[in-house]
């Protein structure tokens, strides 16, 4: 825990971690005034799904974003967690975005975890990051609804009816 009264601008290939993920594993949060990340600058983030907390940068300021965001998981999230990541005091908008748009992934046990990165979170000037499941997960648990929809159905007459093509199969009772 930390912080600077006043301008911070990471620049040229510069780093920030709130909770000193280099040092230890340690959820920590980091307060500034007005706060700019270049292109070629990295933030990284920790995060402790089993707890429900992550770093968090407290701006006080205008907010500018480019650069990375990087996750350092602590722990396997679970879809729909949420955590906030920067909390912007003012009434200032997010300008810019992280190099990666929209989304972001972090490891954890060797395994990719996938959150969506929300820039207008909390009062429209934070940003939070939600985990949303891999889309190979996604179109495996689609495609497990749409078989269980076209399965069984009862027919008019109470039988079981199984749909194939255009005429029903009536399956003994």
């Amino acid at each position: 825990n930390g912080g600077i009264d006043g301008t911070v601008t990471l620049t040229t290939t510069a780093e920030l971690r709130p909770g000193d993920s280099a040092a230890e594993a340690s959820v920590g949060s980091f307060a500034t005034g007005d706060f700019s990340v270049d292109d070629s600058s990295l933030i990284t983030i920790d995060v402790d799904p089993t707890l429900g907390i992550a770093d968090v940068i407290d701006v006080s300021g205008t907010l500018q974003l480019a650069g990375t965001l990087r996750l350092n998981l602590f722990s396997m999230p679970t879809f729909g967690q949420s955590f906030l990541i920067l909390d912007n005091d003012l009434d200032d908008s997010v300008i810019g975005s992280f190099a990666s748009g929209g989304g972001v992934s972090g490891l954890f046990g060797g395994q990719s975890y996938r959150f969506a990165i929300d820039y207008a979170a909390g009062t429209g000037n934070d940003i939070s990051i939600t985990a949303i499941p891999e889309p190979g997960t996604l179109v495996a648990l689609v495609a497990a609804a749409s078989v269980l929809s076209l399965g069984r159905r009862r027919g008019a007459n109470g039988d079981r009816t199984h749909r194939c093509g255009t005429s029903p199969m009536v399956l003994p009772v």
